[in-house]
């Protein structure tokens, strides 16, 4: 439960915290209580005048959103500035003081872009959350711009909070690489997405038979700690006549040590698909600290998977890790107009 374990550390107001989720329908819930505790509770709340500047800037990547997260907000005793689209008219209400501002990159922008007057103070900022980061890869020149400010002085950096629904190759370059790795929390529901955050290198092929994939891990150097996952024990016995030496297993597996997967045949769903990565749990801890380690992956599609490999690859190229195999898809594409031909 993603509540449980970083609702304590963003309450701890010093830890930089990152999440990354597919499955929560709404990742602001993740954080927006505790955030706002923070900033009721907070010594520069107490100390609150006219012409305070926010404690606090959650960015959203739409106008809706920021709607969404302002109606959130309401209710507890906090003034609330919602910064969106020209908002030219915000300025006169951002010097007049208030406790959160919700706004877009873009708008953030425009609010602070030409202006003699200095409407963030860094002395008072605390907390700066980014809502559903992914979507906003677009708006770099305006992410850079706050990420100057947030960076501008190493002994004042803001509580950074950051969402995202997919591996995002920005997180790492632009805050795990700045911010101190020993106050930074990094929470992923997700073992697929945690093995590619780690740099997982990924392959995969289409065979049209067993005895097909036996015969490419026959001609391949498997190396160590490497599973082979196939969906029953019918298939591991049938394995283990052929091949030895290396981890022959199932779905229910409960190794955590392995650095390199075999996935001989898939199973019935994406969550027990991805879930077969708990098994590199102790190895992508390991990279993440920087330790060397390579993490690989081989998926072996048959060819009466190209459904499932179709939504593997809209998966991967989503997070810009691998590009399609164009020869593979274009067998998807036959396939679906050879079952449309027979409807």
């Amino acid at each position: 439960d993603i509540q449980s374990c970083m609702w304590p550390q963003i309450h701890s107001s010093y830890r930089h915290t990152i999440i990354i989720s597919s499955d929560v329908p709404d990742l602001c819930s993740q954080f927006l209580l505790p955030l706002l505790n923070n900033v009721i509770q907070s010594p520069q709340r107490r100390t609150r005048s006219d012409c305070m500047r926010p404690i606090a800037i959650i960015f959203a990547h739409n106008s809706n959103k920021v709607k969404e997260i302002v109606k959130m907000c309401r209710g507890h005793d906090l003034k609330i500035i919602e910064a969106i689209g020209l908002c030219g008219d915000k300025k006169s209400d951002l010097i007049q003081g208030c406790d959160i501002l919700v706004t877009t990159l873009p708008a953030f922008t425009r609010l602070t872009d030409n202006i003699s007057l200095k409407l963030i103070d860094m002395n008072r900022l605390c907390h700066v959350a980014f809502n559903e980061f992914d979507q906003m890869e677009r708006y770099e020149e305006d992410l850079n711009r706050v990420l100057k400010l947030c960076f501008s002085d190493s002994q004042k950096i803001p509580q950074i909070v950051i969402t995202s629904r997919v591996h995002c190759n920005d997180i790492k370059r632009k805050f795990l690489m700045q911010l101190p790795s020993d106050k930074t929390v990094l929470c992923i529901d997700n073992f697929l997405e945690a093995a590619i955050f780690a740099g997982m290198e990924i392959k995969s092929q289409v065979c049209d038979s067993f005895e097909a994939k036996v015969k490419l891990l026959m001609g391949e150097k498997v190396a160590e700690n490497t599973a082979i996952i196939v969906k029953d024990e019918k298939s591991v016995e049938r394995l283990k006549e052929v091949i030895s030496g290396v981890l022959i297993t199932t779905d229910t597996s409960k190794t955590t040590s392995c650095e390199h997967l075999i996935h001989f045949s898939l199973p019935k769903s994406q969550k027990l698909f991805a879930d077969r990565f708990k098994m590199m749990t102790e190895k992508i801890y390991d990279k993440l600290k920087g330790v060397d380690v390579k993490l690989t992956t081989n998926i072996m599609f048959d060819e009466d998977n190209l459904t499932e490999f179709e939504s593997f690859m809209s998966f991967m190229v989503a997070r810009k890790v691998v590009k399609g195999n164009s020869e593979i898809l274009e067998k998807i594409k036959l396939n679906r107009e050879a079952i449309k031909c027979e409807k």
